[in-house]
């Protein structure tokens, strides 16, 4: 997915909103697995529980509060991420990489690779494109995969 900047609303440390936990559209590349409706909190590997709406917004550090109600009740997680490019937000779920030697692993090397930007239309719908990378490899020996997928939630109006 290219990402253009004329094609998307800015996002800010004062963005504030609360969506659909389930995708109503995905979009992309990989194993058919991961091309499916998927919700908010899967992506972000969090709670399993019966969840319909997250509330989305940012601290004061610039980190991201997801609110959500599950079966043990309210709950708040804090995400990690920087701004990027002054309208999405990055957030890396997993970044391990280990390559000897470095920057060439020709001996070595491994990666599991899970990271999430966060977009926002100018149709205040939420898009979070999903891109994973699990590889690794041994002298002349390498194998894994990944892929990329966009999906879709659409704004409410009611706050979990």
């Amino acid at each position: 997915m290219v990402i253009v900047k004329k094609d998307y609303a800015q996002m800010d440390n004062k963005f504030t909103a609360s969506f659909a936990n389930k995708s109503y559209l995905v979009n992309g590349k990989g194993p058919d697995q991961y091309i499916s409706r998927t919700t908010i909190l899967d992506l972000f590997e969090l709670s399993k529980g019966n969840t319909d709406s997250i509330h989305l917004h940012f601290d004061a550090n610039n980190n991201l509060v997801l609110t959500f109600k599950d079966s043990l009740g309210i709950q708040t997680k804090t995400m990690h991420g920087k701004f990027k490019r002054h309208f999405y937000y990055e957030v890396f779920i997993r970044n391990d990489k280990i390559e000897i030697p470095p920057l060439l692993p020709i001996i070595y090397g491994r990666h599991d690779i899970k990271r999430l930007r966060i977009l926002l239309t100018k149709e205040s719908e939420l898009l979070i494109e999903n891109k994973w990378v699990r590889d690794g490899n041994i002298f002349l020996l390498a194998g894994g995969g990944g892929g990329v997928h966009v999906s879709y939630f659409k704004q409410i109006t009611e706050r979990p």
